[in-house]
């Protein structure tokens, strides 16, 4: 059975409310490409949304800029799931809306793997040290995987079928804080996805690999966050 699974946009902006960031004065007075008028969309948090033709599902504050910034700090990564897929172990359903029942070992092997891969990647980042300690010139980056989903049915009865067409669903989100303040500086969020077909015993192998590339996703944010700010 091919189960379509999606996230609600309303469930999206939830979970996204509780994060957000605050920073410097910019250098110069080149403008961001923010959206403005009547498209214009400012998070509860004030973070103000980017120009989607620039860079889509971005927020940063008016006045972002990272040029100060020569170090990271690593915050632990933050991973949620769907209440209706952690509060019912019976979950099943044939509707393109289902929800199927997440363990407390499978949420604790995502979780693992979600933080270590974000971790494991941090040696690759440019322009910026390492720093296990907090302070000025310190940025703070954090993962988060909000609002996780799965597509892996509970085996029925009789059932033949071994093949997993998707895994894992969630919002994957970015969010950098400066580490003096602690204020919200810039989040991206985009919608990921583990899918098959693969088999029902490969399951772990697939989300590791899939756990690295969302990894490689959010460097690349910071990335484009980097260059965003010196616009």
């Amino acid at each position: 059975m091919v189960t379509e699974l999606k996230i609600q946009p309303i469930v999206l902006v939830a979970a996204l409310g509780v994060i957000f960031l605050f920073g410097g004065l910019r250098s110069s007075d080149a403008q961001l490409p923010l959206l403005t008028g009547i498209d214009e969309e400012v998070s509860p948090d004030g973070l103000h949304r980017v120009d989607i033709a620039v860079m889509d599902s971005a927020w940063v504050i008016p006045d972002f800029d990272l040029s100060a910034y020569t170090s990271l700090y690593f915050m632990p990564s933050v991973i949620t799931f769907r209440q209706d897929a952690i509060q019912r172990a019976d979950a099943y359903s044939a509707s393109s809306n289902a929800v199927f029942f997440i363990s407390d070992a499978e949420q604790n092997s995502l979780s693992r793997l979600f933080g270590a891969a974000f971790y494991e990647e941090l040696p690759s980042v440019e322009y910026y040290e390492l720093t296990t300690e907090v302070g000025r010139n310190v940025l703070m980056i954090r993962a988060l995987l909000l609002d996780v989903i799965s597509g892996v049915e509970p085996i029925a009865p009789g059932s033949e079928s071994n093949v997993v067409d998707t895994i894992w669903e969630g919002a994957l989100v970015l969010e950098l804080r400066d580490s003096f303040s602690n204020d919200t500086l810039a989040r991206t969020s985009e919608i990921v996805r583990a899918e098959g077909p693969v088999d029902i015993d490969e399951i772990w192998i697939r989300t590791e690999q899939e756990v690295e590339r969302w990894s490689k996703i959010l460097y690349s944010r910071l990335e484009e966050l980097r260059e965003l700010s010196h616009h």
